[in-house]
């Protein structure tokens, strides 16, 4: 999630806009599982539902070709040794945060049968670590397979996640039904490419209209657990992301969007804290702040979470503290090291 070499400005873009779409997710939801916002969040955070999630999933994909291709101890160097230190590192910061500030809507945070479960079955938002460990280790091993066989049992699989199928797993429901996403960024790197050389804003305004009237139909007729539908929306939804983020990579808008995108992990592993402690100040403030400040809300608390946790992150990587964000050397293997 931290990668910051030479790349397209639009996957940067992309990024931060999935990025800051789950801080909002995350944010709306807390606030209202705590009845200090408006229950017509819940509605906006359904409406995208099919976006975040998939969006993040095909840049991780777009990102994760050259390590795929390495050795095994290469795609651990490079890879997994991260995702596995920070999952754990944060599993535990998140269990002794909500141990020492606990919500009543997430008293499963600081539950110790979580905690020891968090690399078979996390139940905290912590799960796209688990998630995205476990698909780099699928793509290495499915590589010897033809790529349309990978894509078709990923698509299947999403079909049957998205509507019938549920393990009742916050990773491994997610995982079946995203595998499709990480595989369609790491397969479609070069149509992707050929799509984003240029700004395409008549297909993006017709992509956002055909996402919406998608959306508002699966709401209105009840179309989510139809085969087939959530998968049809979410590639839509994939359409308004990249080409959007292609027209806003050039706008004013590029240099903070890219900033945001280079640094998804630190905002991904903390907001939740910071929303957190924001609820639980308000809620003891109990505070009467008006209809306009509390539709808000939501929005105002994404702003912060996000700002302190690239805070934290900038003055975290001068220190020690650093080895919160990164994975230490005794978790490398030396000989591939350099790999």
């Amino acid at each position: 999630m931290g990668d910051t070499g030479a790349r397209a400005d639009w996957l940067d873009v992309a990024r931060a806009m999935a990025i800051v779409l789950v801080a909002l997710f995350h944010s709306a939801l807390l606030l209202m599982q705590e009845h200090l916002t408006s229950p017509v969040w819940a509605t906006i955070n359904s409406a995208f539902v099919t976006f975040r999630m998939p969006l993040f999933f095909l840049a991780s994909g777009l990102l994760a070709g050259s390590a795929i291709r390495r050795s095994w101890g290469g795609l651990w160097n490079t890879r997994l040794a991260l995702l596995v230190w920070v999952l754990a590192i944060w599993s535990i910061i998140r269990f002794l945060f909500f141990t020492a500030v606990p919500l009543d809507s997430r008293l499963y945070e600081s539950d110790p049968r979580g905690l020891l479960l968090a690399f078979v079955l996390p139940s905290t938002g912590l799960w796209f670590l688990h998630a995205l460990a476990v698909f780099l280790v699928v793509a290495k091993l499915a590589q010897p397979l033809p790529v349309w066989i990978q894509l078709t049992t990923a698509a299947v699989l999403s079909v049957l996640f998205f509507s019938v199928l549920h393990l009742d797993s916050l990773s491994w429901d997610g995982m079946g039904k995203y595998l499709i996403f990480f595989l369609a960024g790491l397969y479609g790197r070069s149509a992707l490419t050929r799509f984003t050389a240029q700004p395409r804003p008549a297909i993006g305004i017709l992509a956002v209209l055909a996402f919406g009237v998608a959306g508002l139909s699966v709401e209105l007729l009840d179309l989510a657990s139809v085969p087939g539908v959530l998968l049809a929306v979410s590639c839509l939804a994939i359409l308004v992301g990249v080409t959007w983020a292609r027209i806003l990579s050039d706008t004013r808008l590029v240099g903070p969007l890219r900033y945001l995108g280079r640094r998804t992990l630190p905002i991904y592993v903390m907001h939740v804290l910071v929303v957190a402690g924001l609820c639980a100040a308000l809620g003891a403030a109990d505070l009467d702040l008006g209809l306009g400040v509390t539709l808000a809300l939501p929005v105002i608390v994404c702003a912060a979470a996000i700002t302190v946790s690239l805070l934290v992150h900038s003055l975290a990587v001068r220190t020690p503290l650093v080895y919160l964000y990164r994975a230490p050397s005794f978790l490398l293997l030396p000989r591939v090291r350099a790999s």
